[in-house]
């Protein structure tokens, strides 16, 4: 009797333990087909198959922007990959570009909490943070930072640009001509100009430690923050590589203690009547709004602050990538460079040094800057987008919280907007009357377009112009006998040249 009843238990037990699998199961594929319906039904963008965990980052190698153009090429100006956890769509081409951030309200214009941006700014800077009143506010700030300090009856950063590009081209000519990388002595000298013009000038900024952590940490913080970085896809990877992590960690909190110092600094000795540097001009623009503006927006002292590690990094890399491809580009294409030398000579001559008034006036010369910010594409996928709300593009249904990419680099190599993208032709922006067509120079989108577009743009092209006419205007520029020039860039968090290596003669020689 025991042993029946023993039996019958077992049965019982074993029929509910396969009924309640069966129901699971059955939940399961309910709820399978509901998604596969429902993701059917919304007409999500197409894309590629990924791998579970990782999604498509093992598929992009060390080349991410030849395998976006061949998922363009398949499947079209959109299409959707991911990146680890965060869903991710790809927007390629002028024409898609402009539709996402100007025919879309703002739904294009938020920032994707990614774990390099939750140390950097902890989403409270200007470049990072999320779009909202709070956002339109602190942006208006930011700009109008830049053009108390950068207006034009202000010289201050242009006498600090003439002084570093004296040091650079004195830099250069100690080489006596022979090849040599100018990766170094590029990146001291946009560092240099970029650190005073959010502190103020100083005739030994190389030997300032703080300078020299700032330039030390670029790389690494490049590094980390680049698109597709292993701890943006994969948090837990802080977990398996933690010394990597907590070395930016550290990277983070020393710059952040840097910045704390110099701005309390400049707190103390703050003058409205008397501009010295951006971070004066930033106390000065915060104090233009109301506390009760401020408030209403929830926009803190913090975040506003925040705002001058924004200007650092963004004025200095970018703008010394830009100046490397340059060099690289004047040197790889002499009758370019000596068409700007005729320009400078005949407009400018050789006794006095260029200034922002003879922009205008340079036309060719403003084109072959033109020419590089397209082919030196510095920000190919700019930063990183994302979707505050669900929305639609080109057909395609697009979820909220979607990570976005722009890629600039398919508009600014698009067959159908540049002919031979791939040849440096300056001339492509000149109209009949050797005057730049703005139609044709508008469609360069280095800068990025719409509300998130960079704020600093006013700031890189001036010192790029300055640059490069002081550096043309008293140097040659020359590839090395037998040195071949690879044009692909490596991508990072920006879009730099390969390492190359010139020569720099005076034009007084």
């Amino acid at each position: 009797m025991a042993i029946s009843d023993t039996t019958d238990n077992a049965l019982s037990s074993g029929g509910t333990d396969v009924l309640s699998f069966l129901s699971v199961f059955a939940t399961v594929l309910v709820i399978f087909k509901f998604a596969l319906t429902y993701r059917q039904n919304r007409k999500l963008p197409p894309g590629p198959w990924g791998f579970p965990l990782l999604g498509h980052l093992p598929l992009l190698g060390k080349d991410p922007l030849s395998k976006f153009d061949t998922y363009r090429k398949k499947y079209g100006d959109i299409y959707r990959i991911r990146f680890g956890k965060w869903p991710t769509v790809i927007i390629n081409g002028k024409a898609a570009i402009k539709k996402a951030l100007y025919h879309r309200g703002d739904a294009f214009n938020d920032r994707p909490e990614f774990e390099s941006v939750r140390l950097v700014s902890d989403m409270k800077g200007l470049s990072f943070s999320h779009f909202d009143s709070r956002y339109v506010l602190h942006r208006k700030i930011g700009a109008s930072v830049l053009k108390l300090f950068t207006g034009l009856g202000n010289d201050a950063i242009q006498d600090i640009i003439v002084r570093e590009v004296d040091i650079l081209i004195d830099d250069f000519l100690s080489h006596k001509g022979q090849a040599f990388d100018p990766n170094d002595f590029t990146y001291l000298a946009m560092g240099s100009i970029i650190y005073q013009v959010v502190y103020g000038k100083g005739k030994n900024v190389r030997e300032d430690q703080d300078y020299l952590l700032f330039i030390q940490s670029t790389e690494t913080f490049k590094d980390f923050v680049k698109a597709g970085n292993p701890f943006d896809v994969m948090p837990w990877m802080r977990y398996i590589l933690p010394k990597k992590y907590n070395a930016f960690v550290n990277l983070i909190e020393t710059t952040r203690a840097v910045e704390a110092n110099k701005i309390e600094d400049v707190m103390g000795t703050f003058d409205e009547k008397d501009i010295r540097h951006a971070t004066d001009a930033l106390i000065a623009a915060t104090k233009q709004y109301s506390e009760e503006e401020k408030a209403r927006v929830n926009l803190t002292d913090e975040q506003i602050v925040k705002t001058i590690g924004d200007f650092l990094g963004a004025g200095f890399d970018t703008t010394a990538t830009a100046l490397k491809w340059a060099f690289l580009f004047l040197a790889n294409n002499p009758n370019v460079q000596e068409k700007v030398q005729k320009e400078i000579d005949d407009i400018i001559g050789y006794n006095r040094r260029p200034t922002m008034n003879d922009r205008s006036k340079l036309c060719y010369t403003e084109a072959m800057i033109i020419e590089t910010l397209r082919m030196g594409c510095i920000a190919p996928l700019a930063l990183p987008h994302g979707t505050c709300e669900d929305t639609e593009l080109l057909g395609y249904e697009i979820p909220q919280n979607t990570v976005v990419f722009f890629n600039i680099f398919s508009s600014n190599y698009d067959e159908e907007l540049w002919r031979n993208p791939y040849e440096f032709r300056p001339e492509r922006y000149l109209n009949k009357d050797g005057m730049l067509d703005r139609e044709k120079t508008e469609n360069v989108l280095t800068f990025g377009i719409g509300r998130r577009r960079c704020v600093g743009e006013q700031l890189a092209r001036m010192e790029l112009f300055l640059c490069l006419c002081i550096v043309l205007q008293r140097c040659y520029i020359r590839k090395p006998e037998g040195e071949e020039y690879n044009l692909q860039g490596d991508v990072t968090l920006t879009y730099a040249p390969k390492p190359f290596k010139i020569q720099v003669v005076s034009r007084d020689s």
